[in-house]
């Protein structure tokens, strides 16, 4: 999951990882470390057309019902922000 956002530079939202569908994509390794997690989004950094990063978030089991367009687009909007700041460093 965490290769194919970033390798195809797209952004990812899993709402239900414990589906059928989902669970084969989820590692092992975030399973274990974050067992409460049901949803997350993955948002890569992208720079000169290469991937230099990944934005990260995600919600616990129960509050996947109550996530809000607006806190994905926020999330975008960070993720635009943080690459502006950089297109501007270079």
């Amino acid at each position: 999951m965490f290769h194919l956002s970033l390798a195809n530079k797209a952004d990812v939202f899993i709402q239900d990882i414990t589906s059928s569908k989902a669970a084969s994509s989820i590692p092992a390794w975030l399973r274990e470390a974050l067992p409460d997690v049901d949803a997350f989004i993955l948002l890569p950094l992208v720079f000169n057309d290469r991937a230099v990063g990944l934005i990260y978030a995600d919600w616990q089991t129960g509050e996947t019902s109550v996530v809000e367009p607006g806190e994905l687009s926020s999330m975008s909007m960070l993720r635009d922000y943080l690459m502006k700041a950089l297109a501007k460093r270079k």
